[in-house]
């Protein structure tokens, strides 16, 4: 059964009309994110979740149940599971439910009789220690009863009593059977299955069994083994299994080993899988429960999948070799990925509809080609993709940390790889006799993008193991465990052929884990997209374009016709259509650029004088002055000297802010001043700047002798150490169209550097 978008809506309004919007919350972030239902039962805080794969209704549902934001009813999650399957090929949510609906119900009143059973139960021996002597009168043990002495109640004759007792008992079967029938309906696919008849259970092997497998059988590893077990005033609880004492409790030393007892133990998990649950009666180790897998199945599993990441990892590291005629030599320069190796990568996703197709035209020639006889993969459409660079994180600080750094490259996008540039991908290579991919011509743009992904990464400390040094960028087709010799003459005609497969905009940049779970339709997870618009660089850049255009047209630079194709681009709101109004004003920079109005791009060291020459200027005394950018302006003013990742985003988002105020109100002379060690760091000034009509200059104060470098150390107000100095020094990237000049205290008359200097005359000279 094809099931259509639109059959998908009708059934989510179907759904919501029935139960409520507030009940069923349909979700769905992104276009080619799966579907999800969100069913909430606010009278018991229950939250389940539909999620819907690509091919739904005929493969089922994935479902979760929780509680109060934690995972809940197993019981009704195996019943919903069952369900699901049995239905598959036909619309199922309103069913599961309904369900859902019933079991819940089934549930709450086997606790509402359980409550009342235990209340009346406590109100019979309440009733039953009064003494009934003293309601007579005639108690002769007086305060020394051991009965209750209560005035004002009665106690009920003996037949009363036992009619009570009777009721009681009476409430106590209906919560037996309601308790019964709730299991029942949880368990009625799984009763199916059972032969009929008190057919026994097989033993399962014990915590102490694992443990004890764990500790002797030489082909595992305990430093693989996870324990979770139930602590007292926590709950479930996981530590390494080499973090806990396993000798006998009584000789353990409590202050210096952690030892637990033995039922306690809930579960272990070998490289994140449940291998042993007491709970579900799952044994993977030793298989004693009928799973037909025992550890060393699971081992040999893993370890499969782990070779097929690290062939992933290969595949970006490996040098870009021709076809290699012997496929049965041995590859000595393989990478072996090790056990806290690249988890994380970012990376271009492909979404050109002409490259998809063409990427599948060849996979289905090479099928035809190879037949059944070679073992290989082909990448899905979902999961092509140009790894920029891989990453290996510890933790959710170096997480944290990537993420902000993926955020300041942002404003390169813009300037570097606007929408207007594609990268060229054309014809194929291999790597290794393994993997076919398609090439991506070399890209200048793209390379400085990598570039200033690998310094700022460099510098937060984060590991970049498993990246060449060479930036190669292709596009896996497919990937196999080896091809003979036969096929590689095959593929080598196809490979020979200079095919052109497409271009492709960088849209955005993403960053994939490859350590959480893959989603429903096979792809790595998403942890952060960062979009390459102008809107998300500044989301008032477009009113300011519309300003600066009406600018224009208001001193007759333009015709009212061109004014109006450029506004309605910047309102349309497309990140592409508003790339084209950056491109058209900057291609109208040269007939309308006004001399008079000059950004000055700063660049030095600390201590080299920028600041010393920016408080002497002449301009500052004009009529309006000039205008200072500068992105440690803002956390200066607090005292901050030493900025984290996440302040120096900020700082540099409100340096931006203050030259884009600067820019939209024409100012005349505007001066950003920073270290600007690398070109790309004020590449994006430059970019914006020439697009509002400004002359752009950039002052450079060389710093490269011993003594000079000491004299700033000297001359810094702040506390850095020479040692950052020299890196400054060290990393410094020449920019061949800057102006150079040099430190003001190289001078022999120093009294000529503290008087008033016009930065435009100095730049007049060079």
């Amino acid at each position: 059964m094809e099931y259509s978008s639109e059959e998908r809506e009708m059934e989510a309004e179907a759904l919501q009309s029935i139960y409520g919007e507030e009940i069923v919350t349909v979700k769905r972030s992104h276009e080619n994110e799966p579907v999800s239902y969100e069913v909430n039962f606010q009278h018991n805080k229950t939250a389940i979740i539909f999620t819907l794969p690509e091919n739904y209704p005929n493969v089922a549902p994935s479902i979760s149940v929780t509680q109060d934001s934690q995972p809940a009813y197993t019981e009704l999650e195996s019943l919903l599971y069952h369900t699901a399957q049995e239905s598959c090929g036909e619309v199922m949510i309103y069913n599961l439910i309904e369900e859902s609906q019933n079991w819940l119900k089934k549930m709450e009143l086997s606790k509402q009789l359980m409550l009342s059973s235990h209340g009346k139960k406590n109100s019979l021996d309440d009733t039953a220690n009064i003494c009934k002597f003293f309601l007579d009168g005639n108690c002769r043990f007086g305060v020394k009863c051991f009965n209750k002495h209560v005035e004002g109640v009665q106690v009920k004759s003996g037949a009363q009593n036992v009619e009570d007792r009777s009721d009681s008992t009476n409430d106590a079967e209906k919560v037996k059977d309601a308790a019964k029938s709730v299991h029942n309906s949880g368990n009625m696919h799984l009763e199916k299955k059972e032969v009929s008849g008190s057919k026994k259970k097989p033993p399962m092997k014990t915590a102490g069994d694992v443990i004890s497998r764990i500790q002797w059988d030489e082909e595992l590893s305990p430093k693989d083994f996870v324990v979770g077990y139930l602590d007292r005033f926590i709950g479930i609880v996981e530590k390494d299994f080499t973090d806990l004492s396993w000798e006998n409790l009584a000789s353990v030393d409590h202050f210096v080993d952690l030892a637990i007892p033995r039922h306690r133990i809930q579960y272990f998990k070998y490289h994140g899988e449940i291998v042993w649950d007491k709970r579900e009666r799952i044994d993977r180790v030793f298989g004693s429960t009928g799973s037909n897998e025992t550890i060393l199945d699971v081992k040999e599993r893993i370890s499969t999948s782990q070779n097929s990441d690290e062939e992933e990892v290969t595949e970006e590291t490996a040098p870009n070799v021709e076809v290699i005629s012997n496929a049965s030599e041995p590859l000595n320069a393989r990478s072996v990925k090790e056990k806290n190796g690249p988890n994380y990568f970012i990376a271009i996703q492909i979404s050109d509809e002409g490259i998809i197709n063409n990427i599948n035209k060849i996979q289905n020639k090479i099928q035809l080609e190879l037949g059944q006889e070679a073992e290989y993969e082909e990448t899905s459409s979902q999961s092509l993709h140009i790894t920029l660079l891989m990453l290996t994180l510890k933790n959710e600080d170096d997480v944290t940390t990537a993420k902000n750094i993926l955020k300041s490259i942002q404003p390169l996008l813009v300037s570097f790889l606007p929408l207007s540039h594609k990268l060229q991908i054309n014809g194929l290579g291999q790597f290794h006799n393994r993997i076919l991919y398609a090439k991506v011509d070399p890209d200048d743009s793209l390379l400085k993008i990598v570039q200033a992904l690998k310094f700022k990464f460099g510098k937060a400390g984060i590991s970049l193991e498993g990246n060449r040094d060479q930036f190669v960028p292709h596009l896996t087709v497919m990937r196999g465990r080896s091809l003979t010799d036969e096929l590689l003459r095959k593929l080598a005609e196809t490979m020979k052929s200079n095919l052109e497969i497409g271009q492709q905009a960088v849209d955005s940049l993403i960053l994939f884990s490859k350590y959480l779970p893959k989603t429903v339709d096979g792809t790595h997870q998403k942890i952060l997209a960062v979009e390459n618009s102008l809107k998300v660089l500044s989301s008032t850049l477009p009113t300011k374009f519309c300003q600066y255009a009406d600018h224009l047209f208001g001193n007759k630079e333009i015709c009212e016709d061109e004014r109006n194709k450029i506004k309605a681009l910047f309102q349309s709101g497309n990140a592409t259509e508003m790339d084209m109004g950056l491109a058209r004003l900057t291609e109208l920079r040269n007939s309308v650029q006004d001399m008079e109005r000059v950004l000055l791009i700063l660049r030095g060291i600390p201590g080299s004088g920028k600041t010393h020459l920016v408080e002497n200027l002449e301009e500052a005394r004009e009529p309006g002055g000039f205008t200072y950018c500068n992105s440690r302006q803002l956390f200066h003013k607090k005292g901050a000297l030493a900025l984290d990742i996440c302040e120096l985003n900020i700082a540099e988002a409100y340096c931006r802010s203050c030259f884009l105020v600067a820019m939209a109100n024409l100012c005349p002379f505007v001066v950003v001043d920073d270290v600007h060690a690398k070109c790309w760091e004020y590449a994006v000034y430059r970019c914006l700047g020439q697009a509002f009509g400004y002359t752009c200059h950039v002052l450079e104060i060389r710093v490269s002798e011993p003594e000079d470098i000491k004299s700033c150390h000297q001359n810094c107000d702040s506390e850095l150490q020479l040692k950052q100095l020299l890196e400054y020094v060290q990393e410094w990237e020449e920019d061949t169209t800057a102006t150079i000049i040099k430190p003001w205290f190289t001078n022999l008359d120093h009294a000529k550097f503290t008087e008033p200097v016009s930065l435009k005359e100095l730049l007049k000279k060079f």
